[in-house]
């Protein structure tokens, strides 16, 4: 794939600008990261601190308050005054009470009727299990709750029955107090039970427990008759027990969890003052007074207590916050597959909901730290753990926050520099489009005018390509030609040697006598015919050797014109600048060839020049020796007896036809010469065309690099 100039400056750009700004964006994402978690974490630690802070602050209000109250005086006489009143009751009730008994007994149970309704897991015959045995708990409870004109879950309101009593009477100065005491504070309820019987002589709520035996009535396995026996137990004054947070039947089986003292009476053990929590850790501490918000929890945190069995112990802030939510969350759990509905009725998950964590183990087993963990809906949460005791009970105490908000400060920072660098890159590409155009641009320009010359090198080179193989063939053609004359002239020598020897045999002979004239005669008649022959040669060898010096001028001339194509070819390559450097090269070799070529021609045209005059001076010997041979035979014919002059004659014959040989082989080596330095012109007219073809070469990848840097702009 090929990339013009411009998009790869673009993307060159691009990744200079793009590079450092990820690597400094993923150093900053990680320590952002670092820095995030680590302030999520001292958040959540604080959080914690703090919210364990405010439980032990509570627990030892709680715990003051309940034993200054068990320590009035008030209460000390209430357990005298009610004990009497309750021994007394049917003298004071009981005509009035059997006077409509079955009235009053279906009263009461319609009252139990409305309990079993509205609790959830009992048994179906919850009613005859819950109905009290004792004639004054009966009573009781019919005066104070089924007789009671307040709504079942406000009949505390009630501050006594108009019944005439002496309990009413001991009930009507105590109940405002303790009512008030319970409103002021916040708790769920106050009990005061018999340290003898078990009794419940008084209660603020007036649930179905008022009045019956904690250690033989129905609700002798209940929490309440534990910590009841519990603190009976114990001789200790001001000593604190407590019942965590169990499913109690007379609160329609709401979790409750009940705090007792031991009530003294001159250092005597006169009763249990109790104090019923119900949700109240979860209203008052843990859940912030639902202003989470406020308190830096943003929209997940919360603090949560779970107990020794990982089930919760204080309420989940999503189902107060949006119960559909939270319940169609803990269907989607198959954990809670068999709870959810219990929850959604009841709407607490207190005492129902479980949580399996390493984190609830941690601090179950008194573990303190900070985990990544999931909570009871399964939800990915940073949490902050610590163990919490109070009167001898351990609970996990958790503050946690999910990871997507905790994180989501990151997320944010993310998509920030995702932005920022989606910015900067078009920055970055309109500018390096515009530094691109400003590049490219007389680049392409430049490139253009080297693809042109180029181009125009080439076919300029490409015709002197074929000048050069036109003079290579032509001198292979002079070159033949030259040989073939080679061999004439050694023909000649030849020829002009056997003269020269014919000659001397005639002259041998023409002094031997007269009577040899004849035999003379015939031999002059046979060198009249072979110097004619000689001239006629020698006329054609300089026809040939003016052929030869045409063809050596036409040399001539082209060595000229490659000389100044190769001084044009220099010119274009200074002027191509770096891509011309390897053609200035290869001109320059063309020159100095073609100057060479120029010097062999002109060798050669001297050499012909010298064969030229010996020739003509051989034609001119020639002619002169068969004028020489036509007048002896014409005296030989006048007169047989000029022997002399014939002697003399043949004597002048022979030093003719030795100078005919000598100048014959002196032509013959001149050829041989001219043969040799065709030869050499051959050689170099072919180092010549072989020079201009890597020239061509040079040129066409030349132009194809040209071509190349013209496609990437």
């Amino acid at each position: 794939m090929h990339l013009k100039l411009a998009t790869r400056l673009i993307i060159s750009s691009l990744l200079i600008s793009i590079i450092p700004i990820l690597i400094i964006s993923s150093y900053s994402l990680y320590i952002s990261s670092g820095e995030l978690e680590g302030a999520v974490n001292s958040h959540l630690l604080q959080a914690r601190e703090e919210t364990f802070d405010n439980l032990g602050d509570y627990f030892a209000i709680l715990e003051k308050q309940l034993a200054t109250l068990a320590d009035r005086d008030i209460i000390v006489d209430s357990i005298k005054s009610f004990n009497m009143a309750i021994d007394g009751l049917d003298v004071d009730l009981g005509k009035r009470y059997d006077a409509d008994l079955a009235a009053n007994e279906g009263m009461l149970k319609a009252r139990y009727a409305y309990q079993e309704a509205n609790t959830a897991n009992v048994p179906k015959d919850a009613i005859n299990r819950w109905w009290p045995q004792d004639r004054a708990a009966r009573i009781l409870q019919h005066y104070y709750i089924a007789a009671n004109p307040y709504p079942a879950n406000e009949k505390q309101k009630l501050d006594f029955a108009a019944d005439g009593s002496r309990y009413s009477q001991f009930h009507r100065r105590l109940h405002p107090i303790m009512r008030g005491f319970i409103e002021k504070f916040e708790y769920d309820d106050l009990i005061i039970v018999d340290i003898n019987t078990g009794r419940i002589l008084y209660s603020v709520k007036k649930n179905l427990d008022f009045g019956t035996s904690l250690t033989t009535g129905p609700y002798s396995n209940s929490s309440l008759a534990q910590v009841y026996k519990e603190a009976a137990n114990s001789n200790t004054v001001d000593s604190i027990h407590f019942i965590d947070n169990r499913p109690y039947e007379p609160t329609y089986n709401k979790a409750v969890s009940f705090v007792a003292t031991p009530i003294f009476d001159n250092g005597t053990k006169v009763g249990i003052l109790v104090m019923e929590l119900g949700d109240h850790i979860e209203d008052q501490v843990m859940v912030y007074d639902k202003q989470w918000k406020e308190r830096g929890m943003g929209k997940t945190g919360e603090a949560i207590l779970v107990d020794s069995k990982h089930l919760l112990r204080s309420q989940s802030r999503l189902l107060i916050e949006d119960p559909t939510a939270f319940t169609n969350t803990l269907k989607g759990l198959e954990s809670a597959a068999s709870i959810w509905q219990t929850v959604e009725k009841s709407g607490s998950a207190i005492g129902i909901l479980e949580w399996q964590a390493p984190a609830v183990d941690n601090a179950l087993n008194g573990k303190s730290g900070l985990i990544h963990t999931n909570n009871y809906l399964g939800k990915a949460v940073i949490a902050a753990y610590k163990p919490m005791t109070f009167a001898g009970t351990t609970w996990a105490l958790l503050v946690t926050m999910d990871e997507a908000e905790a994180f989501s400060g990151l997320n944010d920072l993310y998509t920030l520099i995702i932005e920022m660098v989606i910015v900067i890159a078009g920055i970055v590409i309109f500018v390096s489009w515009l530094f691109a155009r400003t590049i490219s641009n007389p680049i392409t320009t430049t490139i253009n005018i080297v693809s042109s010359s180029s181009t125009q090198m080439a076919a300029t080179t490409s015709e002197q390509e074929r000048i050069a193989n036109q003079q290579a063939a032509s001198v292979t053609e002079i070159s033949t030609t030259m040989e073939e004359l080679n061999v004439s002239s050694k023909q000649s020598a030849q020829q002009a040697q056997a003269a020269s020897e014919g000659t001397q045999s005639v002259l041998k002979l023409a002094e031997e006598g007269s009577f040899q004239v004849q035999e003379m005669l015939q031999g002059m008649e046979e060198l009249r015919s072979k110097v004619g022959a000689i001239a006629q040669q020698i006329l054609q060898l300089s026809d040939q050797i003016s052929q030869i010096s045409s063809i050596t001028g036409l040399m001539t001339d082209f060595a000229n014109e490659t000389k100044m194509l190769a001084m044009n070819a220099a010119v274009e390559a200074v002027r191509a600048g770096e891509h011309g450097k390897g053609f200035s090269v290869l001109s320059v070799e063309i020159r100095k060839l073609a100057e060479e070529s120029k010097r062999s021609a002109e060798r050669i045209n001297g050499l012909i020049s010298e064969i030229q005059k010996a020739t003509n001076s051989t034609v001119m010997a020639t002619e002169e020796g068969t004028k020489t041979v036509e007048h002896t035979i014409n005296v030989a014919h006048s007169t047989a007896s000029s022997l002399t002059s014939v002697s003399e004659a043949m004597h002048s014959v022979a030093t003719n036809a030795q100078q005919i040989s000598l100048n014959i082989q002196q032509q013959a080596e001149a050829v041989r010469q001219v043969v040799t330095a065709m030869n050499e012109l051959k050689t170099g007219a072919k180092e010549g065309a072989a020079g201009i073809s890597q020239t061509k070469d040079g040129i066409k990848a030349l132009n194809d690099a040209a071509l190349k840097l013209k496609a990437m702009t």
